[in-house]
């Protein structure tokens, strides 16, 4: 079809001529730049992947100047400590060996000493002003080391390796502790004044598996702090370096881990008789619910609710639901007694119960006694003081009262309280312990006590409180004493730690000078070189580099003003002599390692350059065939171009 509107062949022609016009300028542009990629369109995924290679070429290359670096430092290090032990190391030496010499007079060893110190001073200025690029290498700032304090909080109780489980004398854990849920598995504690708590899985645990479990779990919440054994007592320790404090010590393990604690024991029982009360006995109002007594001249009466009460023991071995009763009634009354029930001959299955009324607090003759009351007959049947359970029919009008003796229960704490203590409050007033499993609190008036005064105030508020126990001084160290064999457990309160256990760094208590300061060695990243050895994070060189004064090296002091001070002097300088050479053959072995190191970034840098080119690199010779191609293509379009633009003159003739 002739059209005159639309050249459609021209169209063509003039589509085609710019794709090959197109195309010529990209390969012009390669072939003017020799990289297949300019830009993103060129080829997005090799453009991304060539620029990382790019990043990691000249990171390899800066790393392999570092390493360059690094030699040069580990050179100069080097070099002074040669300069330390030629001549001067020698030359101490061999004056040390010319001092020893005992024909020498008193004017030529002072000659000889004089050189000496002159050359411990040339060799501190060696190792203070050797430097490269303004830092100092041979003074211990590069030794990787410093020397810090911990905090520490020491407990009191002492634990010691034994056989069994037990608690006595001067709270000795034998062997461990047994942790009881509820009871004495928490403890809680403040660092840096952060709250912090642990709770302790129940077990009978040894002194290893005590401390392991105790670590395990300062370990799962991320405490920073890590218990240990000092003169068999417990220890916490910060692990971050630095002054810090533990303080606030409390939970229901506090008297466990931390105070000592003193179990008074009963070397007789008050009274008691075995009635055939098994497996329960029935108690009925008017019937038998009434028990009376005197103790310590003092006359109580006790009311059991009417119901059926188990003698059976379960859990405790000495408690029943009816010793549970009886406690119950006693502590209604006011009356200072506890109650314990056993199978005779401790067998928990003979139907004869033995039931032990044992009286709390101070005793004496008949200090328990006198009993009456309707239930005298059914708990007391036959009554036995000289406990010889095969004698049966005693009368209970016969019954005899017994006689018994205490040892104190005592809790002792750490603190040395000499000086007395600032109690202020809300901080350090206030105590709250059980006796004989009551809950008991006290709370000190605030002000600055000394000694005397303080133990005047904490006695008059545990006689207020009505607490049945006595505050006093064991060498200047604060003791609770119940002088009957109950049992006084510190629980909590803000003092704990202010009147039992001492604190270092700690404030009001007064520290007790056994352990002294807690000193270590522990690494320091900011004494050291970090080379950067590669092109990305994490990849680096540390070096360190001892420090080479005469105090490190352990010639300070030397002497020679007699033979066996010059011989002293001779093994000294050896020893320094061998630290240096030692030093020196290190710094051999970080060069020859930082050697290895450019050897393999020099491999890695080729390699990657390589890969680097056949992603962005072009082929010349294929492109300069593209561009042949597509120059003649574009110069033919443009041809065809103008004979397509002369077809509609064709119409020209159709109108003449």
């Amino acid at each position: 079809m002739l059209a005159l509107m639309h050249n459609i062949p021209a169209i063509n022609t003039y589509r085609n001529k710019n794709l090959a016009t197109t195309k010529v300028v990209k390969t012009i542009e390669k072939l003017s730049s020799g990289l297949r990629i300019n830009k993103a369109a060129d080829d997005a995924a090799g453009l991304a992947i060539s620029q990382k290679m790019r990043a990691q070429i000249r990171g390899l290359d800066r790393a392999q100047r570092n390493v360059q670096d690094g030699i040069s430092l580990i050179q100069t290090a080097e070099g002074g400590l040669n300069n330390i032990l030629e001549p001067p190391l020698h030359r101490l030496r061999q004056l040390a060996v010319q001092a020893a010499n005992g024909i020498l007079s008193k004017q030529d060893i002072e000659k000889i000493q004089l050189e000496i110190d002159e050359i411990k001073k040339e060799i501190n200025n060696i190792a203070n002003n050797t430097h490269f690029n303004s830092i100092t290498l041979l003074d211990g700032s590069l030794s990787g080391f410093s020397t810090i304090t911990r905090s520490i909080i020491v407990g009191s109780k002492e634990i010691t390796p034994a056989a069994s489980a037990s608690v006595s004398g001067n709270a000795d854990l034998s062997g461990g502790l047994t942790i009881t849920k509820d009871v004495n598995d928490t403890l809680t504690f403040k660092v840096d004044g952060v709250g912090m708590s642990i709770t302790l899985d129940a077990g009978t645990y040894t002194l290893t598996n005590l401390l392991t479990e105790i670590n395990s779990k300062l370990s799962s919440i991320n405490s920073g702090v890590t218990a240990s054994y000092q003169n068999s007592k417990l220890v916490l320790t910060v692990n971050e370096a630095g002054n810090h404090t533990i303080s606030d010590i409390a939970g229901n393990a506090v008297t466990s881990l931390f105070i000592n604690k003193v179990l008074g024991d009963i070397t007789d029982l008050y009274a008691f008789g075995w009635t055939d009360v098994y497996p329960s006995v029935t108690i009925e109002e008017g019937v038998n619910d009434t028990l009376t007594f005197t103790a310590d001249g003092v006359d109580y009466s006790l009311k059991l609710a009417p119901g059926t009460y188990s003698t059976i023991t379960t859990g405790d071995a000495s408690k029943s639901p009816l010793a549970a009763a009886l406690d119950d009634a006693a502590n209604k009354a006011g009356a200072p007694v506890y109650t314990r029930i056993w199978g005779v001959h401790g067998d928990p299955d003979d139907p004869r119960r033995v039931i032990e009324f044992i009286k709390k607090g101070i005793i004496g003759p008949q200090a328990i006694g006198n009993f009456g009351g309707n239930a005298k007959e059914t708990l007391f049947a036959r009554m036995n003081p000289d406990r010889n359970f095969g004698v049966d029919g005693i009368d209970s009008s016969n019954m005899i009262e017994g006689e018994g003796t205490y040892t104190e229960t005592k809790i002792t704490g750490s603190v040395d309280l000499s000086a007395g203590l600032i109690v202020t409050a809300g901080q350090n007033d206030s105590l709250i312990l059980t006796v004989d499993g009551m809950l008991k609190s006290i709370n000190l008036t605030p002000g600055d006590y000394n000694q005397a005064g303080l133990l005047a105030e904490i006695n008059d508020k545990l006689l207020t409180a009505g607490a049945g126990i006595t505050a006093s001084y064991e060498n200047d160290k604060l003791v609770l004493t119940h002088a009957a064999a109950g049992d006084i457990e510190i629980i909590a309160g803000n003092a704990i730690n202010s009147l039992f256990i001492p604190k270092i760094n700690g404030t009001n208590a007064v520290i007790e000078n056994i352990y002294g300061t807690i000193e270590e060695m522990v690494q320091d990243p900011g004494k050291v070189v970090n080379i950067q050895v590669g092109s990305n994070a994490g990849q680096s060189f540390l070096i360190t580099i001892s420090d080479a004064s005469t105090a490190n090296l352990g010639i300070d002091d030397v002497t020679v003003e007699s033979s066996e001070t010059a011989n002293e002097a001779i093994v000294k300088i050896d020893n320094a002599i061998r630290k240096i050479t030692s030093e020196c053959s290190r710094l051999g072995a970080y060069q020859n390692r930082l050697e290895h190191i450019i050897n393999n970034l020099g491999t890695s840098t080729e390699n990657l350059t390589a890969a680097e080119s056949r992603i962005r690199d072009v082929d010349m010779a294929r492109e300069m065939m593209e561009f042949t191609k597509m120059n003649i293509l574009s110069q033919s379009a443009q041809a065809m171009l103008a004979q397509a633009n002369q077809m509609p003159q064709g119409v020209l003739q159709l109108l003449r």
